[in-house]
């Protein structure tokens, strides 16, 4: 139960991260600073972090809970 509660935290953490990540490469692709080369390549990449960033904190925590 512990374990499910610290995910949930994680979970609201990577969502606003990735609403912060999201919405700084939209406003710079808004000002024309960014080519669709560029805002291609950064789209798989703001997925693969938040995915990332999510497994290893719970990861994490669960090492942590039961240590």
């Amino acid at each position: 139960l512990n374990l499910s509660q610290k995910t949930i935290k994680v979970l609201k953490f990577c969502f606003g991260f990735s609403l912060v990540y999201n919405t700084i490469g939209l406003s710079i692709a808004i000002s024309g600073n960014l080519t669709p080369l560029i805002a291609a390549i950064l789209m798989p990449i703001s997925s693969i972090s938040v995915v990332f960033l999510a497994v290893f904190s719970v990861r994490y925590l669960a090492k942590k809970i039961t240590s």
